[in-house]
C-alpha cells in the first residue's frame, strides 16, 4: 500500500510537470493554428502569381528569403522560384517540424522579423499568399522561442518521467511477488478446504457402511428362509420351461376362442387341446391354466381392487378382455364387468356413450382419432353400421404433406 501511495504522488506530481508545460507551448499554438489557417486557405493561383514575378516588390523577396530560410534553401529569387513550385509546398509547411527547428535557422530569421514592416497587414499589400506565408514565419518562430524557454521543464518532466517508471516497475514486481503470494495462500486454502470436505465425505461414508453392514446382517438372516423359496421356484420354473410351448399355445387358444362359453364348456375344450398337443408330441401341462400363463399376482390384485370378482371365471374373462386383439363384447346382467372397466380406465379418461346418444358418432371418432378408451353400453342385438369398420379394425390414418394428403391403411 505504501508503494502504491508512493507511485501514486510520483505520477500526480509528473503529470503537473507535463500540465505546466504543455500550458506554456499551448500559448503560441493559437498563432500557428491560425497561420496554418492561412496557409490552407492559399490557392495555387495565388502562389503561382508569386511565381510570375520576373523583379518581384520588395516585401515579397523579402518573406520568400525568409520562407527559404525556414527549409534551409538558398536566399535568392531562383531559389524561391523553384521552392514555390513544389506541388505539396503547403503540406510541408502544414507539417513543418516545429519542435525540431535548428537554432542556425532561427538565427537567420531573426533580422527579417525586426523589421517593422514583416507584419500580414504590411505584407498583404503586396501579396495575399506573401502575407500568409509571412504569418507563418512569425508563427513558427514564436513556437521555437517558447519552446526553447519551457525545454528545462521538459527535462524535468523526463527525467520525472524515468524516475515514476522506476517506480511503476518496482510497484509491479511487488504487486507480482504480493500476486504469487496470494495465489500460494488461495491454492493452499482450496487444498485445506478439499482436504476437510474430503474428511467429512469419508466419515460420512464410513457411517453409513456401518449402516449397511447393520442392514445387511439383519437382511441376511431374514433372507434365510427365503434361499430354501428361491430354490423351490427355480426348480418349479424349471418344470415350467418344460411344457411352456403347449401351455402358451393352450392359452393363446383360449384367448382366441372360448370367450362366449361357460365354465364347463371351457374346461373341456383345455382338455381337448391339451389332449391334442400330447397326440402331436407338443410338451403341455396335464392342466394347463391361463391364469397362470397370461396374468400374474399383482395384476389380478389389481383388477379385484378396481371391483373384480375373486372367482376363476372372472379373472379369466379379465384376460380375455386384457389380451384379446378383438374389441370385447360383454354380456353383464349384474354390471360387474362395467363396474370394473370404468374404475381401471378411470385415468385414462374412459369415454361412455349409449347407441341412442344424439352425438354418438362424433364421441366415437373422437376416441379413434385421440386414442382414448370408450365404453358403448346397452348393446342390443343388431348394430349400427358405422360401427363395422372399427369392430373390424378398417381404420387408417392419414398424414399431410403441405396441401397434399397421402392416405395410408393401418389394419
Amino acid at each position: 500500500m505504501e508503494d502504491e501511495a508512493v507511485a501514486r504522488v510520483k505520477a500526480e506530481e509528473t503529470q503537473a510537470m507535463k500540465d505546466d508545460a504543455q500550458r506554456d507551448l499551448n500559448q503560441a499554438l493559437p498563432a500557428v493554428e491560425k497561420a496554418n489557417e492561412a496557409i490552407s486557405r492559399l490557392k495555387k493561383e495565388s502562389i503561382g502569381e508569386v511565381r510570375t514575378f520576373t523583379k518581384p516588390p520588395h516585401m515579397v523577396e523579402v518573406v520568400m528569403q525568409a520562407v527559404c530560410i525556414m527549409f534551409e534553401k538558398k536566399k535568392d529569387w531562383p531559389s524561391a522560384k523553384l521552392l514555390l513550385g513544389e506541388s505539396d509546398l503547403i503540406n510541408q509547411i502544414r507539417n513543418y517540424p516545429k519542435d525540431n527547428i535548428p537554432e542556425s535557422v532561427l538565427r537567420d530569421l531573426k533580422p527579417y522579423l525586426q523589421m517593422s514592416n514583416f507584419n500580414y497587414k504590411d505584407i498583404l499589400q503586396s501579396s495575399v499568399a506573401c502575407a500568409s506565408l509571412a504569418e507563418w514565419v512569425i508563427a513558427m518562430d514564436m513556437y521555437a522561442k517558447i519552446s526553447k524557454e519551457v525545454e528545462p521543464k521538459r527535462k524535468r518532466v523526463a527525467a520525472a518521467e524515468a524516475d515514476l517508471r522506476s517506480v511503476t516497475e518496482q510497484l509491479k514486481k511487488k504487486q507480482l511477488q504480493l500476486q504469487q503470494v496470494e495465489s500460494k495462500i488461495k491454492e493452499l486454502q482450496e487444498s485445506y478446504d478439499h482436504q476437510v470436505a474430503e474428511k467429512k465425505k469419508l466419515e460420512i461414508s464410513i457411517m453409513q457402511t456401518q449402516s449397511r453392514l447393520k442392514r445387511a446382517s439383519k437382511l441376511t438372516t431374514a433372507l434365510a428362509d427365503e434361499q430354501i423359496r428361491w430354490k423351490e421356484n427355480v426348480t418349479e420354473f424349471n418344470e415350467q420351461m418344460k411344457t411352456v410351448t403347449g401351455n402358451v399355445f393352450v392359452s393363446s387358444a383360449c384367448v382366441a376362442y372360448y370367450g362366449a362359453f361357460p365354465s364347463s364348456y371351457r374346461l373341456e375344450l383345455v382338455e381337448n387341446w391339451v389332449e391334442g398337443c400330447k397326440e402331436h408330441k407338443i410338451p403341455v401341462s396335464d392342466n394347463p391354466s391361463i391364469i397362470n400363463v397370461l396374468a400374474d399376482a399383482f395384476s389380478i390384485r389389481q383388477w379385484v381392487t378396481q371391483g373384480l370378482p375373486r372367482d376363476d371365471f372372472s379373472t379369466e374373462n379379465a384376460i380375455l378382455v386384457t389380451k384379446g386383439r378383438r374389441w370385447p363384447l360383454i354380456i353383464d346382467p349384474q354390471e360387474q364387468a362395467n363396474r370394473w372397466i370404468k374404475n381401471k380406465e378411470k385415468e385414462n379418461a374412459l369415454k361412455i356413450i349409449k347407441m341412442t346418444d344424439g352425438h354418438f358418432l362424433r364421441i366415437l371418432e373422437n376416441c379413434v382419432r385421440i386414442g382414448m378408451p370408450l365404453l358403448l353400453e346397452d348393446v342390443g342385438e343388431t348394430l349400427d353400421p358405422a360401427l363395422e369398420p372399427i369392430l373390424l379394425k378398417q381404420t387408417f390414418m392419414s398424414v399431410e404433406f403441405e396441401d397434399e394428403k397421402d392416405p395410408s391403411r393401418n389394419g
